[in-house]
Order: structure tokens, then C-alpha cells, then sequence
């Protein structure tokens, strides 16, 4: 597996490292059109026990945890949100709800 970090992918991931350092109120699309809103937090490399990263993990392989508007801790993949970071795709992007 080429794991190979591209220019798109490192500013993807500065946008993620962006909104957990300024604990961004974030807004994501699902694919059945609903919109979920939550706060990020911090990334973890296990989601059952919301596990931090180690000092060499490789955040692509981490979550992302976002807590919800109702309380509920949800735990997304960083390697599924890059792209949907992307410019012009608004699935998932800070936003102040």
C-alpha cells in the first residue's frame, strides 16, 4: 500500500489538525442528505476505547472524535473525511451552528 502523504491530502489534513486545535463546531453530510453537527475534539487510534495517538502513529489511520449537539461521542475516520474536505465538496467543514 503506497502511503505516500500528497500535497492535496497534507492541507486535507491541516484543515482536520485546524478544526480539533481551535475545538471547531464542525458540520458533516451523510449520504442520505442529513447534516450532523458536533465539536471536534481530539483524534484516537481506537475508537472502543478512544485511545490517543502515539507519537509515530499515522493520523490517517486514526478517528476523529466529534461530540455531538444531542451528547453523543462519534468516533470518524480521518482517512474518510480528507476528501470530503475538499474544496467544493462541503461534506464535512467547519461551520458555526
Amino acid at each position: 500500500m503506497d502511503r505516500t502523504l500528497s500535497l492535496t491530502q497534507a492541507g486535507q489534513l491541516a484543515l482536520l489538525l485546524d478544526m480539533v486545535d481551535k475545538r471547531a463546531k464542525v458540520a458533516r453530510a451523510t449520504e442520505d442528505g442529513n447534516v450532523l453537527y458536533g465539536v471536534a475534539r481530539h483524534f484516537v487510534r481506537d475508537p472502543e476505547r478512544a485511545v490517543f495517538l502515539g507519537p509515530d502513529d499515522d493520523v490517517r489511520d486514526a478517528f476523529l472524535r466529534v461530540t455531538m449537539r444531542s451528547g453523543y461521542e462519534s468516533f470518524w475516520r480521518v482517512s474518510d473525511l480528507m476528501p470530503e474536505t475538499a474544496a467544493g465538496s462541503a461534506r464535512f467543514m467547519a461551520y458555526d451552528w
